[in-house]
């Protein structure tokens, strides 16, 4: 079997799942079959070994920057959002297209979006154009 046939089924999985952990399971699996495939009379260098090893240490430490920045934008625009309550915030209704204004009540996440109750309404955020006392 050679390195070519190998990666194919190592890498396969991670292209039905699409998540990061399939893919860092996935160049696990590439690297050990690279190892049990290897011409015994030509084996992987240490170097090129290390290197791979590397690779997937920044990998995982990118993975696990890009998971902590995510959470922590996400917890700043809650915290921006519940600042707004008992303020008026101004907004453009993306159906009318007309300026609206209302003092908003609460704050509700729903589907990765926070919205905003105005009156009977639940705005989104991402429309407020100002807030005002």
């Amino acid at each position: 079997m050679n390195i070519s046939s190998v990666t194919t089924q190592a890498t396969a999985p991670a292209s039905t799942v699409g998540s990061t952990e399939m893919d860092k399971n996935a160049f696990l699996k590439l690297l050990t079959a690279q190892l049990r495939y290897q011409d015994p009379s030509n084996p992987v260098s240490s170097d090129q070994f290390m290197s791979q090893m590397a690779q997937f240490s920044s990998l995982e430490q990118m993975t696990n920057i890009s998971q902590n920045t995510e959470s922590n934008l996400w917890n700043s625009q809650v915290t921006q959002a519940v600042q707004t309550i008992g303020k008026q915030v101004s907004w453009v209704d993306p159906v009318t297209n007309e300026s609206r204004t209302g003092t908003v009540s609460g704050v509700t996440m729903s589907d990765k979006k926070i919205l905003l109750q105005i009156g009977e309404e639940k705005v989104p955020v991402t429309l407020v154009m100002g807030v005002s006392a």
